[in-house]
């Protein structure tokens, strides 16, 4: 029993990892415009899903008898140690990505709405849509960014940085392809 229980818990939690960490993960091109790192609340909301799966699979194996305190003690400080772990967007002139893990390009999209804690960027015929979580401060001049690069997806060439850029400096760095830019703290 104790090795299903182990296999169970130990896929959900790498399921987890693998919305936020990859060893090898997505490159993304183009100018990086912006970067959002999600507060920790954001960041709960991201893992929701995966959180009420845990914690169910918890509390059926409390009742159950089949978990034991010490084990569940350790699920959930590594369930709330994989919510701990940064999540941010990179916006480039060509596209958006989250970590390493997930790069989607502006010409995949047709449009974008406003929902109440995040952006919902609207994919053309045969894509899925994108969520970004955002808190608010940062919404407004993600969707500025937004009307130029999704709605201005269409031509030929990426927009040039000034175009996108709403405030803030002119002329960010370029980053190659892979790993967004380190922030010095």
């Amino acid at each position: 029993m104790l090795p299903a229980v182990i296999f169970i818990f130990g896929v959900m939690l790498v399921s987890m990892l693998t919305r936020v960490f990859l060893p090898i993960g997505q490159k993304f091109e183009g100018i990086v415009v912006k970067t959002v790192s999600l507060p920790y609340r954001y960041r709960l909301l991201y893992h929701r899903t995966s959180i009420y799966l845990v914690g169910v699979a918890i509390v059926l194996g409390g009742i159950g008898g089949w978990l034991n305190t010490t084990f569940e003690i350790i699920i959930i400080m590594a369930t709330f140690g994989l919510v701990s772990i940064k999540i941010h967007y990179t916006f480039t002139t060509q596209g958006i990505a989250i970590n390493n893990v997930v790069y989607r390009n502006w010409s995949e999209f047709s449009d974008y709405k406003q929902e109440k804690r995040y952006l919902r960027l609207v994919a053309k015929a045969g894509q899925r849509d994108f969520k970004v979580l955002l808190p608010e401060p940062e919404q407004a001049e993600i969707e500025q960014m937004l009307v130029k690069l999704v709605r201005g997806s269409g031509a030929s060439q990426p927009p040039t940085i000034s175009k996108v850029k709403t405030t803030g400096p002119t002329s960010p760095k370029r980053v190659p392809m892979g790993r967004p830019a380190k922030k010095n703290f």
